[in-house]
């Protein structure tokens, strides 16, 4: 009894040492940069990968690793949020994969948000890759990212646009909006497009796979969301 007693000490001793390394690990990471994009410009070399940036650049915030795509587009992406339609609800990560569904924590989102030089990129699970620049990101007619401080919160309209740019009012109806979405079961429509772009309105997207489609939905099920 007592050498059980003594191995089950063992056992949760030498868990707890695990965890603690783990999380000092993680506590003395060294940032590579403040962004994907900051490592690709000190070293045009870097290829697709895990890197570990400081998106506040020594302020508050703690480095975290990201997911770099240094390939695509000209390289230099951070991965912020990997969706999917049919989700319930979206998780919240200090670090974003391509084998999870995830969205950054809201501060260091908002960090990216804030440092963007570019605009926004998207990969489907078909590798077809769109494209918008920042200067549109910035001056959506109803909604720019500005506007989303926190990935999982609802936008002004009930629902989760990262950007929303609308013709004529900002109902979403009339078919002349343009829209970036990232949307739980709180949308009715979440398992067919809870992860999608549309293009309907006077702003376009600059790099467009789909066709002639004026919406992704229907070609795609899952997103991964960059900026740059």
């Amino acid at each position: 009894m007592k050498l059980i007693v003594c191995l089950l000490g063992i056992f949760v001793l030498s868990s707890c040492g695990t965890v603690s390394k783990q999380k000092t690990q993680e506590q003395n990471l060294v940032a590579q940069g403040s962004s994907c994009a900051d490592i690709k410009s000190k070293n045009p070399n870097k290829g697709d990968g895990v890197y570990v940036i400081d998106v506040d650049s020594e302020g508050g915030l703690k480095p975290i690793k990201v997911l770099c795509d240094m390939s695509t587009q000209g390289g230099g992406w951070t991965l912020f949020a990997h969706h999917s339609d049919g989700l319930k609800r979206i998780k919240l990560s200090n670090s974003v994969s391509k084998t999870d569904f995830s969205v950054l924590r809201k501060k260091y989102w908002v960090a990216l948000r804030d440092s963007m030089q570019v605009g926004m990129m998207f990969i489907d699970e078909g590798e077809r890759v769109s494209m918008i620049g920042a200067a549109k990101l910035n001056n959506g007619s109803c909604e720019s990212i500005s506007d989303m401080n926190n990935l999982t919160s609802l936008s002004k309209d009930g629902y989760r646009h990262l950007w929303h740019h609308e013709n004529r009012g900002c109902d979403g109806r009339g078919g002349d909006y343009s829209l970036i979405s990232m949307n739980d079961s709180t949308y009715k429509n979440n398992k067919i497009a809870g992860a999608a772009l549309y293009q309907s309105s006077s702003m376009k997207f600059d790099v467009w796979p789909y066709g002639g489609k004026q919406f992704s939905y229907d070609s795609q099920d899952t997103l991964m969301y960059f900026i740059k």
